[in-house]
């Protein structure tokens, strides 16, 4: 089979699979003088399939016998003999009466000239968006050049012809690929990881011409070689995980994430090399409250920095606030008493800070990793608590590293610097402060990973299938919670938007009352308060984001009265001399919605309720 990036070249071997099966798509060239096609007449009900149905662009030439009027009815051929080129089911090119094999090359030359560009960029585009479901990869592939995209969908192509899987992984901006099953979580096996952000490739094993590679920059001969081996080793590929059957590749859309929580690595999934000699990673992660941005990171701190028995704690934990400075966090003096605390001699000594401490131990267990783990590192003075060490955490600024700086610290004259075995993982709310304010020292050195509210009905999501029912009605968790966050962002911005968090707990309740009663408390004590305080007690849109101005009164959590006339009599009698129009409109909160389900339901299909 004749085939580039952009179209395949149906022959005898290949036809039913391309053709009957669909299951490539690019644009398909077919040559009817080729002595395969004769007669014509058996392919006619193939090829009509192909018109109607196929997906990609084709090429189709020299229709011109009577068994082949289906097609020339369907694409509205003007004359007999004819050459045709035909993109999305739209002749784009047709020549009529020529010498046929030259007609041919020459309609695929201007096809491949005028539509190639506009080829590549739609079926790279529907590749890329089997994996766009993911935020962190999403954003991170905003920033590839053109090449680097090009790259990254021919390998992504390469490993799905092969009958292997992508998926993502929860809590990292990573993907994988290797075998796993629809609806499993844990992997038969893992090839190679995929870094979005960084444009790198892990590779675990080795297969044909290559070699276990750890974070290496995907380049056209890295490409070029793995395409290679997948296409030369499918029956090496197939024992490793003791498979005697071929299936189609499957997409990130298609299988469930990588838990956040997977301790239980197989060989497979284990990186190859040695974690004390991956580069460092300085990364924040950042989202809305409620979105399990803590939850996540104590679970990778599990699976990532637990030590073994009686080896001490490899990271350190602090929280950033605006009284946190240099001294608490590098070195600084602290006041001792001597002796008796009568006497009130007082004297100072220098003591090591935590990230400091944290660095002293990393540099002597050079064979583990360490973190520094920072929560709520965007309320802290950048300047103040980093101080001269905003530079030595850059990765190739730690020690050892081509660039390394060493700095002598103020208090004690040592000197220091960062080990290249200590990474700096921080956490930041952003409805305390948008991603823009942040320092701007801190952004680039940082690479920063959305948590974001996840509403998917899905398997893998965090709210798939989670529902309340009382009373005969039915009221959906991720519909509601996906129309909150719609009106939110349209009201005030994504950073504000509330976390599927607040809703998980209701998965380990019995559904039914209980399961009510427990939505009844969350929206009565977090998700209202959150709203008023978002909106600095803005009832009205309150009202817009909970769809109270669409629904029947009884449904509504917040009331509104504009007729005053009455209060104002009662509150400064009848000669008050006051506009009742021009008064502020009275807002209260309706204690009863909180147990009506209408009141729910009615967030995000309010025309459900109508009678």
């Amino acid at each position: 089979m004749n085939e580039s990036p952009y179209a395949i070249e149906v022959n005898q071997h290949n036809f039913a699979q391309v053709v009957v099966e669909n299951s490539q798509r690019v644009p398909v060239l077919v040559d009817f003088w080729a002595d395969w096609c004769q007669p014509c007449q058996i392919l006619t009900p193939l090829l009509t399939k192909l018109a109607q149905e196929y997906r990609g662009g084709f090429i189709l030439a020299k229709i011109n016998a009577d068994a082949e009027q289906a097609l020339a009815q369907h694409f509205r051929v003007r004359s007999l003999p004819t050459v045709m080129v035909v993109w999305q089911g739209q002749i784009v090119d047709q020549i009529v009466d020529v010498q046929p094999e030259s007609a041919y090359r020459a309609a695929i030359d201007r096809f491949r000239v005028d539509h190639g560009d506009q080829i590549r960029e739609q079926f790279d585009e529907d590749l890329l968006s089997h994996f766009d479901r993911k935020e962190d990869f999403r954003q991170s592939r905003e920033s590839w050049s053109l090449q680097e995209k090009i790259l990254f969908c021919r390998l992504a192509r390469a490993v799905h012809a092969t009958g292997l899987g992508w998926w993502h992984v929860n809590i990292v901006n990573q993907v994988r690929f290797g075998r796993k099953n629809v609806g499993s979580e844990r992997a038969k096996g893992v090839l190679g990881i995929y870094y979005p952000s960084t444009r790198n490739i892990t590779w675990s094993r080795e297969l044909g011409m290559m070699s276990k590679l750890d974070r290496e920059p995907l380049t056209e001969e890295l490409v070029t070689r793995i395409e290679s081996a997948l296409a030369s080793e499918r029956q090496t590929i197939d024992k490793w995980w003791g498979l005697n059957i071929e299936r189609p590749g499957l997409w990130p859309d298609q299988l469930l994430e990588d838990p956040a929580d997977s301790s239980e690595e197989t060989e497979e999934e284990k990186t190859p090399v040695n974690k004390a000699s991956v580069p460092p990673s300085n990364r924040i992660y950042y989202g809305p409250p409620g979105t399990g941005k803590t939850y996540q990171l104590s679970q990778m701190l599990k699976r990532d920095y637990d030590q073994p028995a009686g080896s001490g704690q490899r990271y350190s934990f602090v929280t950033f606030h605006q009284s946190y400075g240099y001294e608490e966090f590098i070195e600084g003096l602290r006041p001792l008493l001597d002796g008796d605390a009568e006497s009130n001699e007082l004297r100072y000594e220098i003591r090591p800070g935590v990230f400091k401490e944290l660095c002293r131990k990393a540099c002597l267990a050079p064979d583990q990793r360490f973190a520094m783990v920072i929560d709520e590192i965007n309320r802290g003075n950048i300047s103040k608590i980093f101080g001269e060490l905003i530079t030595l955490i850059e990765p190739d600024k730690r020690e050892g590293a081509e660039n390394a700086v060493t700095v002598t610290l103020p208090y004690s004259g040592e000197s220091f610097s960062v080990p290249t075995n200590v990474d700096i993982i921080g956490t930041m709310n952003t409805a305390d402060r948008s991603l823009a304010l942040l320092d701007t020292a801190l952004r680039r050195r940082f690479d920063f990973v959305a948590l974001m509210p996840d509403t998917r009905d899905e398997p893998g999501a965090p709210l798939h299938g989670l529902r309340v029912t009382h009373g005969g009605k039915v009221i959906d968790i991720p519909k509601m919670l996906t129309a909150i966050n719609q009106r939110v962002e349209a009201l005030y911005d994504r950073d504000h938007t509330i976390g599927h968090a607040y809703f998980t707990t209701l998965a380990s309740v019995l559904d039914g009352e209980q399961r009510f009663e427990a939505l009844e408390q969350i929206f009565r004590n977090r998700i209202l308060p959150l709203l008023e305080e978002y909106f600095f007690e803005d009832w009205q849109k309150i009202r817009l984001v909970l769809a109270d101005n669409q629904k029947e009164e009884s449904a509504r959590f917040i009331t509104m009265t504009e007729n005053h006339e009455d209060n104002l009599n009662s509150l400064f009698g009848n000669d008050h001399g006051l506009d009742a129009f021009a008064t502020k409109r009275r807002y209260a909160l309706q204690e009863s919605a909180f147990s009506n389900p209408d009141a729910y339901i009615g967030i995000y299909d309010a025309s459900a309720l109508i009678d």
